[in-house]
Order: structure tokens, then sequence, then C-alpha cells
């Protein structure tokens, strides 16, 4: 399948970050959760839902497995080094959040798509890079994100959007 570029007035897009509770409990000798923020990233246009995983660039960089993890690796610091953030340095990575993406097909099937996400967490900059060619999408965004107002329910602790969202359209998935 040939994947297109999708442009910013075409794909719609929103980010719901959730405080992580089990942030820092062990589910197994020596291994602990580290996602700071869960979330999903909302394509409503194309019904798609995507999972992330917020969690440190220094513990993130260490799960890049594969030859296209190592290429996002490399963009995310090229990233940063344009806005004078050498996240190789501990001072500087500590303020930032990274996800690989996972695609939310069913409760069993969720693949990794190409992509990730950031979060300066110093300037709430977010930042989603995504490629799913089985759907043709390939996008690329920036935007800021803002902490929700009242806290309810299944409402997120962080919001953010490229559009004005619409509380009553259907969200994906």
């Amino acid at each position: 399948m040939e994947t297109k570029q999708v442009t910013k007035q075409e794909t719609k897009i929103a980010v719901r970050l959730y405080n992580n509770t089990k942030f820092g409990k062990t589910f197994g000798k020596g291994m602990y959760y580290n996602a700071v923020f869960n979330g999903t990233l909302d394509l409503p246009q194309q019904h798609l839902k995507y999972l992330i995983d917020l969690v440190p660039f220094t513990q993130w960089q260490h799960t890049a497995t594969t030859d296209i993890d190592m290429e996002a690796l490399g963009m995310v610091i090229s990233h940063y080094q344009k806005i004078n953030i050498d996240v190789q340095f501990a001072n500087h990575s500590e303020h930032i959040l990274c996800s690989w993406i996972k695609r939310f097909d069913s409760a069993m099937s969720k693949p990794k798509v190409m992509g990730f996400v950031t979060v300066d967490l110093r300037t709430c900059q977010l930042t989603v890079a995504l490629v799913d060619d089985r759907h043709g999408l390939a996008l690329s965004e920036k935007f800021p994100m803002r902490p929700c107002r009242e806290k309810t329910g299944n409402s997120p602790d962080y919001f953010s959007s490229n559009y004005d969202a619409d509380l009553k359209q259907r969200i994906a998935a």
C-alpha cells in the first residue's frame, strides 16, 4: 500500500494523556511501571485510535529494537538539537518524555506502527510523528498540551488537538 502524506487540514488529531497511577510500582521482580502518562491519539475522521505510554527519554531510548526504531530515535535527537536541547545529556533529557505508538485494533491486537510522540515538560510542547502504512497515513504535528480544568470520571489529565474538539462526535474505537 502506498503511503500518502496527510496535511494538517486533512487530519484532525486529539491527544489525551492520563496520569499513570501505577508509575513507579512493580509488576515483577526488578520490573517497574515506567510510563509517567498513558494516553491515546484519536483520529476521528479515520476512526483510528493509537495508544502511547510516555516514559523518560533516558529509558525510552534503550527500548529501540529495530532499524526503524533507531531511525526514529535519531529523529528525536535531531529535533531537540535544533532547539538547543541535548537529550543525551542527563540534565536536559529528564524533562523529555517519549513513546512509541501502537494502533488499537482490538483488545488482543495492538501492533506497533512507525513513529513516536514526545513531550517537553518545560514547555508542554507535544510532537507527534506517525506513519501507518496499513491505513495510508503519514503525519507530523506539533502543538501545546494543556491541563484539563476538571477531572471527572474518565476525562484526561491533559488534552491537546489541532481542531475544536466536538464532544458529541464519536471517537475512534
